[in-house]
């Protein structure tokens, strides 16, 4: 801090009695003014370094406090609840259920297909009867019961936001970029001929997976949709089923059928009769028609629970909101560069941007929200099976990079195309048409469930086929 001077002025009081020296700044003091520069810093230093420092240790100190993430989003959630009317309060209410819920679902199936693992792999050892095919489906047992894991413990990073769409806690598919699929599928559901018995399928259009892994599927020529149970080897009829016809109990091929989850319903494209209906999932003997009048392909839902239906006619898709039956035009186009020439699949991303398959001109177009001019995204190059053609496509995803999942159905495959791609690449079945587990006859409707797994309606075939996500 000070070294002895010999002769100097105090830089204080300008006499020529200085003693000491200040090693940082260089001045020289008296005895007295040194005794008060030393001061001075010392002040200073509990200033700026102790304060700075206690601060530090306390944000790190509430850092590592353990359920900081649930006091944390709690405590915002009773802040936001005091701001808001009686409504709002209700929601933030309603969101305390669902994280506990969700938390304690999640950690409770984990358990409990741990468990079945854990026996199938006894079992397996036991018997010591097992072969190739029993160990890869362990394999990718463990795979997808790590990603589960992976899901629900991966991120801390949580906040509360405040906005006017309802809070939704939906098990999204998670595909990563340079993931690949397994050349070899699964028949998941059908496969034992065309036919009406519980293990057939008649010329399946669509596949619906929920969060328990169970598929329902739109059996077209069997009038019927059947849902079918993970490892289940025949499905069951939970709508139609009674014939074609048009009363409240049938159907009259039927192309499409999602889950609305809220309302603990399907909502089923019922094409044949032109109508649009809902079905109660606790096993409804009767639905109600929703819409009607409406020459329907495809459905898709928001996650506002607005409704959109392509309409194979006008060549147009409507939105129908709230339980509206006229409903919005949000895809249709005005020119040769978007106009629609029969519309099948459709998908709605978290935007609201509308994306169609063009089933006549063998492309997709996307329309962003409120856009009235549709852009081509994969095709348009005249019907074809060059990587940058698509013929008559139908099944259509977009996951959460924008890469868009498309049924090439004349050309037996199911292609991706990355975001503003000139060109596709064949991630399914480059074997021309067949019916093994490594080829595709038109395929129609896919899908994917949770675990990135994906889902093929192989038409031509009558059966769903699964092709499994491989580990990295």
């Amino acid at each position: 801090m000070a070294t002895l001077t010999t002769s100097s002025e105090c830089s204080q009081c300008s006499k020529t009695k200085a003693q000491c020296t200040c090693r940082g700044c260089q001045g020289s003091f008296c005895t007295k003014h040194f005794n008060e520069h030393r001061q001075q810093l010392s002040v200073r230093f509990d200033q700026e370094i102790g304060e700075a420092h206690d601060e530090l240790v306390q944000q790190i100190d509430k850092l590592t406090r353990q359920n900081k993430i649930h006091d944390d989003i709690f405590s915002e959630i009773d802040r936001w609840e005091t701001r808001m009317i009686k409504k709002i309060q209700q929601v933030a209410e309603k969101v305390r259920r669902q994280i506990i819920e969700l938390v304690s679902q999640g950690t409770e199936t984990l358990n409990d297909e741990l468990k079945a693992l854990t026996k199938d792999i006894r079992r397996c050892r036991q018997e010591d009867d097992f072969v190739e095919e029993d160990i890869e489906n362990l394999r990718q047992k463990i795979y997808e019961l790590q990603s589960s894991f992976e899901k629900t413990t991966v991120s801390n990073d949580i906040e509360v936001i405040e906005r006017k769409d309802p809070i939704k806690w939906n098990l999204l598919p998670s595909i990563p970029l340079n993931v690949k699929w397994a050349l070899k599928g699964c028949t998941i559901a059908g496969g034992h001929g065309r036919g009406d018995a519980l293990n057939q399928l008649n010329a399946p259009f669509s596949v619906y997976i929920d969060d328990k892994q169970s598929i329902y599927i739109a059996d077209c020529e069997n009038h019927r949709i059947v849902e079918w149970k993970p490892n289940s080897t025949v499905g069951e009829v939970v709508a139609g089923g009674n014939g074609s016809g048009n009363r409240a109990n049938q159907l009259c091929c039927p192309t499409d059928v999602i889950v609305d989850k809220e309302a603990n319903s399907l909502i089923i494209c019922d094409r044949g009769n032109r109508r649009i209906m809902r079905w109660s999932c606790q096993r409804g003997t009767c639905g109600e028609t929703i819409i009607s009048n409406i020459d329907c392909s495809r459905l898709s839902m928001d996650n506002r629970r607005s409704l959109y239906v392509s309409d194979w006619k006008k060549n147009e898709v409507r939105r129908f909101d709230d339980g509206g039956t006229e409903g919005t035009i949000v895809a249709r186009g005005s020119g040769p560069s978007d106009r629609l020439s029969q519309p099948t699949c459709i998908f709605v991303d978290q935007d609201h941007s509308v994306f169609v398959s063009d089933y006549d001109n063998h492309r997709v177009l996307k329309w962003i929200k409120d856009s009235h001019e549709g852009i081509i995204i994969a095709g348009g190059n005249r019907e074809g099976n060059d990587l940058t053609q698509l013929s008559h496509p139908q099944g259509l995803f977009v996951d959460q990079f924008g890469r868009i999942y498309v049924s090439d159905q004349r050309n037996h495959r199911v292609m991706r195309w990355c975001d503003s791609a000139k060109q596709g690449e064949v991630i399914v079945d480059a074997n021309n048409t067949g019916d093994s587990l490594c080829q595709l006859n038109r395929p129609i409707g896919l899908s994917f469930d949770q675990y990135g797994n994906l889902y093929v309606v192989d038409g031509g075939n009558d059966r769903v086929i699964r092709f499994n996500m491989q580990p990295n």
